[in-house]
């Protein structure tokens, strides 16, 4: 699935739309899964959930 179709309900749906003026959706995807993603390489180094934590809060701060 893609975020297209995960969220499309959510965000089409009318009851929403006075809320969705009042805040930002970012959608980011974590190394290797964005759609046709090549597979990792095996010494590839995931990075740890503090460290895509880290990343969200720099694209954050990036688009203020």
């Amino acid at each position: 699935f893609s975020d297209t179709t995960c969220f499309q309900g959510f965000f089409g749906f009318a009851d929403m739309q006075p809320i969705l003026r009042h805040f930002c959706v970012y959608h980011l995807n974590a190394p290797g899964q964005e759609e046709g993603a090549l597979q990792l390489r095996p010494d590839y180094s995931y990075p740890t959930m503090e460290q895509l934590a880290d990343a969200v809060h720099h694209v954050v701060e990036h688009y203020k």
